[in-house]
């Protein structure tokens, strides 16, 4: 009995850590992994989004730094 009693939670906490490992395995570094759940379509929405948004920075930094704000001035 008394190694039932260790025995259920160290397997337990295997099965968490295991779990937990591999689940951060498979997303680290993809930034599309929170999207996972998403269909084609709005995983390929969400990529155009952030990439309109991307060019639209960059633009808005030109206009800034050829009129000589900084971000400083900001």
């Amino acid at each position: 009995m008394l190694q039932k009693k260790y025995v259920i939670p160290a397997v337990l906490l295997g099965l968490v850590t295991i779990g937990g490992g591999t689940a951060y395995a498979a997303n680290a570094g993809v930034p599309m992994a929170a999207f996972a759940g998403f269909s084609a379509t709005q995983q390929a929405a969400v990529t155009q989004a952030h990439e309109i948004r991307q060019e639209a920075h960059t633009k808005a930094q030109a206009v800034l730094t050829s009129a000589g704000i900084t971000r400083e001035q900001m």
